[in-house]
C-alpha cells in the first residue's frame, strides 16, 4: 500500500485524464498499470519509476522494515536471557 508501483501508476493515470473506471483491476490487470502509464506519458520507464518513488517516499518503507527487524532482534535477545535465567534456577 505504501510502496506499490502499481497503485502509484493508477493514481497518476487518473491525474493524466483516465477515469477511475478505466484504471480498476478489472479494466487494467495488476502489473499492467505502469505499462499503460508509460504509454500515456511517453516517458522513459526508469525515469518514471524514479519520479513515482520520490513522490511517494518509498524509502520510508525500508526504515519501517528495519525498525521492525531491530525491535524483533532486541525482543529475541531479551527472551533468550529470560530463558537462560529460568534454566539456571
Amino acid at each position: 500500500m505504501f510502496s506499490s508501483k502499481d497503485i502509484f501508476a493508477r493514481q497518476l493515470l487518473i491525474a493524466h485524464g483516465l477515469t477511475p473506471a478505466q484504471v480498476t483491476e478489472q479494466a487494467l490487470p495488476i502489473g499492467e498499470a505502469f505499462k499503460k502509464l508509460v504509454a500515456v506519458t511517453g516517458e522513459n520507464p526508469v525515469q518514471l519509476t524514479q519520479q513515482l518513488y520520490q513522490a511517494h517516499h518509498v524509502g520510508t518503507t525500508w526504515y519501517v522494515f528495519a525498525a521492525i527487524g531491530v525491535a524483533s532482534a532486541v525482543m529475541i535477545w531479551f527472551y533468550g536471557r529470560w530463558i537462560l535465567k529460568l534454566a539456571r534456577h
